[in-house]
């Protein structure tokens, strides 16, 4: 873990705000506690931008399916949810950084929220931006600014002419 934190201060050096994700899996066999506090501790460090939770299940014929110290299913649970909980909070962080910024845009697709008309698309970070307005822009490149928040997911932003 330390030769991956260095990796990742090494780029943050070079590239303003780069967008770290992973894949972690909670409750394998013989997991401890201490061991998914680590786990914790070792995500908040990196500042992950997303992270893909997956609760460890067993499959017939796999070695791990045979190994003792399964962990219980309500114990999986709370260890995704205390994971996915801190996902999400250092995502809506990750997004913060944004606002102000000028950012491009690839439009994707036409989405209404609480009734307005909006054109969706990502970034080259892959958030999800959004732009007002009922004109059919997919697969457009917009430059636009940033200028806060359409939902805890999606930054909004404003067309630049």
């Amino acid at each position: 873990s330390g030769e991956y934190f260095e990796r990742v201060e090494l780029i943050r050096r070079y590239f303003e705000a780069p967008s770290f994700t992973t894949d972690v899996i909670v409750g394998f066999p013989g997991e401890t506690e201490q061991e998914f506090k680590e786990t914790l501790e070792f995500v908040k460090r990196v500042g992950f931008s997303h992270i893909h939770v997956f609760k460890y299940s067993k499959r017939a014929g796999t070695k791990a399916a045979d190994m003792p110290e399964q962990i219980p299913e309500e114990m999986k649970s709370r260890r995704s949810d205390e994971l996915i909980s801190l996902s999400n909070l250092m995502a809506l962080e990750y997004r913060k950084l944004f606002v102000g910024k000028i950012e491009e845009i690839l439009i994707e697709e036409t989405e209404e929220i609480n009734g307005v008309k909006y054109q969706i698309g990502h970034n080259e970070r892959y958030l999800k931006l959004a732009v007002l307005g009922e004109e059919e822009r997919s697969n457009q490149l917009l430059m636009a600014k940033v200028t806060g928040f359409l939902t805890d997911e999606i930054l909004l932003c404003e067309i630049l002419h």
